[in-house]
């Protein structure tokens, strides 16, 4: 079925490539680009400005606009000084980053010299319009702004401006060597040099850079929340929605660096000899070392993903753990709001929508359960994984037999393993740093149930449940141009009796009432309470119902004191070491 997706995005991007409309031209700090008017699915006229360049290429070589030779490759982006007078043509997208995994598959072709954006503006409206600014997920690995995926279809039905853009992942955007300028997070501050570019520049777009929601999902959700946590990243923002992740997750953060590895695969010790054998290698070949295929049926997990830089680092995006920039003075003050999908893990392990055997049954000792704690694993510490074996256990699975409710068990575990815990922490940490005195900042969440015909893996896996996996929200939110046969079917009847058409115009006016008032509540429905305390956390559910209901125990439904006990043992592990 991936297959057919990739084979859907290769013919939707021939597409786009060759639309062609009344054209638009706009100006920029760097000079004049040339857009194009579009139609939205909804009808709505829009103009579409894509593949803007907005840093230097990122490569070592031939730089292939000056011709000089640069190198880039394995740094910190470098800001776009590039001038020009003639209008640049930007009608058509930019290279995809080359991926080191195989997840999904990406439309068109992938070079290094991939650091593009792309713009929507609505025709007419407001003269000046709300700007949502969206980093795709794809566990750091791989991804792409494209509007295969990520149209702006139904955002700007609302008069919204919507930014998708493109950053390094895998090897390429998160390598860590710990020495001089090749300390990871590439692809951070490759976002973070976009988010300047486009505070920098989207009033020529007619956009508010004062009204500006950063926003992403999986991976993506997880780099806004980082973002939140840096001070000059917060500068070009002022709002933040993480969907289905955060910093806090366990497979947001890789610890130490990959030095010693990179030395071991490579067989190179002398770290200076082995930068250099790093610049000369191809792109393929560099793509190929630990590249990532699928996930476990237990837990997620890439080396390729953010890591805390030495302090001394140049251009250092983040030197301290998620964790401890919360409990300081310098933790985010800001409207968030999270959410989280019914059935997460769905989407990673596509037999739990048919196994009908506890995970958890049989003894500890034979167990093949991954928990989300570095090393806490059953072959170390026998006596504390055999406690939260049988904690899990307890907490998780009762004496039923009847197979529907074993399924929703194993769905509920995993998905609280690799996606609850995490987002439920960050939720808690936001929440402290908005009750802080005189701030009135505040906190929302959601999650999202609805089973219809747009959940774009449920689609691609053929998965049969009542809920939503990781990530079936996206095409509620985008026009997902893969799977426009689909679209244009379920979008036929165009009022509230139609799921589809219901679900996209309640969350494009809660995100549209969020990205402006920092309150997602919506005119006719059940309104958002913000989140009060720590302690005390609830969500809106987003269902097929005409009406969202409230959750008022989020901590109890995704059992979060068992997680939490369950990791201060392992605090305890890792003191006693």
């Amino acid at each position: 079925m991936l297959k057919l997706l990739s084979e859907l995005m290769r013919i939707a991007f021939l597409m786009s490539a060759v639309q062609c409309d009344e054209l638009t031209i706009r100006k920029t700090n760097n000079g004049p680009v040339e857009g194009i008017k579009q139609t939205s699915l909804l009808g709505k006229k829009y103009y579409a400005f894509r593949g803007i360049p907005y840093a230097e290429a990122p490569i070592t070589g031939k730089d292939p606009y000056t011709g000089a030779e640069v190198d880039r490759r394995f740094k910190a982006p470098e800001p776009l000084i590039r001038k020009w007078t003639d209008p640049l043509k930007v009608r058509n997208f930019g290279y995809n980053c080359v991926p080191s995994s195989t997840l999904v598959g990406l439309p068109g072709n992938t070079s290094e010299n991939c650091l593009f954006l792309n713009i929507y503006v609505p025709d007419g409206g407001a003269a000046k319009k709300t700007v949502l600014v969206y980093f795709y997920g794809g566990a750091f690995t791989e991804g792409s702004g494209h509007s295969n995926t990520y149209g702006p279809d139904f955002l700007i039905h609302p008069d919204n401006i919507v930014v998708t853009l493109n950053y390094r992942t895998g090897i390429f955007g998160f390598m860590n060597l710990g020495f001089g300028e090749y300390t990871g997070n590439m692809g951070l501050k490759d976002q973070q040099l976009a988010m300047k570019w486009i505070y920098e520049n989207i009033e020529h777009f007619s956009g508010k850079k004062d009204e500006i929601l950063l926003f992403g999902q999986s991976a993506g959700g997880a780099s806004v929340n980082f973002h939140m946590l840096n001070e000059e990243s917060r500068k070009y923002f002022n709002r933040a929605f993480l969907l289905s992740s955060s910093a806090l997750n366990y497979y947001a953060l890789y610890e130490p660096d990959h030095l010693e590895r990179m030395q071991t695969l490579l067989k190179i010790q002398d770290k200076n000899k082995l930068i250099e054998h790093l610049k000369t290698v191809e792109t393929e070949s560099i793509a190929k070392i630990i590249k990532i295929s699928t996930f476990g049926l237990f837990r997620l997990e890439s080396p390729w993903v953010p890591t805390i830089e030495n302090s001394e680092a140049k251009r250092a995006f983040i030197t301290k753990s998620p964790v401890d920039i919360y409990q300081s003075k310098n933790a985010p003050v800001m409207d968030t709001m999270f959410s989280f999908t019914s059935e997460e893990y769905l989407s990673f392990n596509r037999e739990l929508a048919s196994n009908t055997e506890p995970f958890l049954s049989g003894n500890w000792n034979e167990s093949q359960l991954l928990l989300p704690f570095a090393g806490f694993d059953r072959e170390t510490y026998p006596k504390e994984y055999k406690e939260a074996f049988d904690l899990l256990k307890k907490t998780y699975y009762n004496e039923t037999s009847d197979p529907d409710v074993i399924k929703s068990q194993n769905i509920a575990l995993l998905s609280d393993l690799n996606f609850g815990y995490g987002i439920l922490k960050a939720v808690q940490y936001q929440v402290k740093a908005n009750n802080k005195e005189n701030s009135k900042k505040n906190t929302f969440m959601y999650r999202f149930s609805v089973n219809g015909d747009i959940n774009i893996f449920k689609i691609l896996l053929q998965i049969k449940s009542n809920g939503a996996a990781h990530g079936d929200e996206i095409c509620y939110l985008f026009g997902c141009h893969a799977i426009d046969f689909i679209n244009k079917i379920a979008l036929i009847i165009r009022n509230s009796s139609n799921v589809n058409y219901n679900t996209i115009m309640r969350l494009v006016n809660i995100v549209t009432n969020f990205a402006r008032t920092g309150n997602p509540s919506i005119e006719g429905d059940t309104p958002f309470k913000p989140i009060p305390s720590p302690n005390e956390i609830f969500a809106q559910d987003i269902t097929n119902d005409l009406n969202t209901t409230l959750i008022s125990d989020v901590l109890q439904e995704l059992h979060f004191d068992t997680w939490k006990q369950i990791e201060e043992m392992y605090n305890k592990i890792k003191q006693n070491a």
